[in-house]
């Protein structure tokens, strides 16, 4: 080549190399390995002798032509699978990569092909990844392991991927392992419902069990009328102890018409309560109720009451604070 020549087209001879191989054709690698296994194995007659039963030409074209129906209707569940699915080589590079491992992470298949699996995985899940492909290279399959993937591209704002995976060690016909496939399943947003519903708890527990005389009385009841919390406030108020109201009815028990719990003024407010609950619990609105009554100590105090409904995930009133 030289200055003058260096435009002009050259002829490369390349031999024994194939042409690129297609990522549908590298999905369907390890699952050719195990049909083939299944389907060429022929019997053995003996320990000291074989006896190989010689297909005509035709049955071998017949039994090619059905492995390739089985070995593209396997590609096409894995690549159109709900669940992320990817897979390595013994080196640890991916070399199969589905549709849905590409829509959650936001690495395209061509993208991933060739990336060392440990640099798709967050930091506090390398060891545990590491673990199971050392495993798996070993023949060892781990199941229901929790890992977490980087995200790429358009899903990188949306934090890591949260999946819990199964291998399955990929063989040859000498049984060596020669890779790890992943079916993974998604618990992102399980994770993300969980961590949240964890953070709430702990705030609610931190303010029902504060002693800080900036919290104000509170107390809880659920669907039909039991007491569930009665806070340090609340206490303090009515001088009833925590044990002493919880699981009692709250009409009734805690607060009564008779000499004992917390006696409401008269049978009026009495029954201005039970509405409003009854109201509240019926999916109503409710206004906030002026009403007395005396503590322990005989003590006259009165008191202006908020109500709000509970609800559970499926909107279901479960209770009123």
């Amino acid at each position: 080549m030289h200055p003058r020549s260096s435009f002009k087209a050259f002829l490369e001879v390349v031999k024994w190399r194939s042409l690129p191989w297609e990522d549908i054709e590298m999905d369907a690698i390890h699952s050719l390995q195990l049909i083939l296994k299944g389907s060429l194995q022929d019997e053995v007659a003996d320990d000291s002798k074989m006896i190989v039963n010689v297909p005509s030409i035709d049955d071998r074209i017949q039994r090619v032509d059905e492995l390739r129906i089985v070995t593209n209707e396997m590609v096409r569940l894995i690549e159109t699978a709900a669940v992320p699915i990817f897979a390595v080589d013994s080196s640890g590079n991916i070399n199969g990569w589905n549709s849905k491992a590409a829509e959650l992470t936001g690495l395209t298949i061509e993208q991933a092909i060739g990336m060392p699996l440990f640099d798709l995985v967050e930091d506090d899940s390398v060891d545990v990844v590491k673990n199971m492909f050392s495993l798996a290279l070993e023949g060892i399959e781990e199941r229901s392991i929790e890992i977490k993937l980087r995200t790429f591209g358009c899903q990188e704002n949306n934090g890591p991927i949260i999946l819990v995976v199964n291998a399955c060690c990929s063989r040859d016909l000498k049984e060596n392992v020669v890779g790890i496939c992943f079916v993974g399943q998604d618990l992102t947003s399980q994770k993300m419902v969980m961590n949240k519903y964890t953070r709430v708890q702990g705030d609610y527990v931190g303010i029902m069990r504060n002693p800080s005389a900036l919290i104000p009385p509170i107390f809880m009841i659920d669907e039909v009328g039991r007491c569930l919390e009665w806070n340090d406030a609340m206490h303090k108020l009515t001088g009833m102890k925590r044990e002493e109201a919880i699981d009692r009815m709250l009409l009734g028990e805690v607060f009564t018409v008779d000499k004992f719990g917390c006696r409401v003024k008269d049978h009026d407010t009495f029954t201005k309560l039970r509405i409003l609950f009854n109201g509240i619990t019926a999916g109503e609105d409710a206004d906030k109720l002026l009403f007395g009554f005396f503590d322990q100590e005989g003590k006259f105090v009165e008191v202006l009451l908020s109500a709000n409904r509970r609800t559970d995930a499926n909107g279901r009133i479960t209770g009123i604070l």
